[in-house]
């Protein structure tokens, strides 16, 4: 799904960002270029991002035995 017209951003750009180890608004901005022309998508973009973020980090979390 695309979240920035503007720059052809989509949510898997995104993710692959993500995993790289971009997990802030900032450095996917500046790895993407997202939400850097009209604006109309930053606020989606910063959720998705969050959310996104979020769940990487649970994941590096286990429970002990």
């Amino acid at each position: 799904m695309f979240v920035c017209l503007c720059n052809q951003v989509t949510t898997h750009d995104i993710e692959q960002v993500m995993a790289e180890g971009n997990l802030s608004f900032d450095q996917v901005q500046e790895q993407l270029g997202v939400a850097n022309c009209c604006g109309q998508c930053e606020d989606f973009a910063r959720e998705f991002i969050s959310e996104k973020a979020s769940e990487q980090k649970a994941d590096l979390f286990y429970e002990a035995a």
